[in-house]
């Protein structure tokens, strides 16, 4: 199973409308009474498509249809990877930094 994590913050380099050190917290929790996945003010989960990364593959099968939300515990019984995965521009000099990641138990 597969998961993404889709921030609402749109980041920029450091010359850009929104740059510098932001801090991204992914709710992880329990999917609610209407079969919602986890989310908060930052930004939301979604299932996805199964893709096995471990096995070298780097590209999805488009047009695959997600796994349910009904996964979300089966997904999280059994993690095998994380992939953080960027969206470059066309920007040259982009350059991406992973900080401090971490896993905080919260309310």
């Amino acid at each position: 199973f597969r998961a993404n994590f889709i921030a609402h913050e749109f980041i920029t380099d450091f010359d850009g409308s929104n740059s510098g050190w932001h801090r991204i917290c992914a709710p992880l929790g329990s999917v609610d009474s209407n079969g919602n996945l986890p989310s908060n003010e930052i930004g939301y989960w979604e299932m996805g498509p199964r893709h096995n990364v471990l096995a070298g593959s780097t590209s999805l099968s488009h047009g695959a249809s997600p796994s349910p939300n009904s996964t979300w515990a089966d997904l999280f019984s059994d993690i095998t990877a994380i992939m953080l995965q960027v969206d470059y521009t066309g920007y040259t000099t982009e350059r991406i930094g992973y900080d401090n990641i971490c896993l905080v138990e919260s309310e």
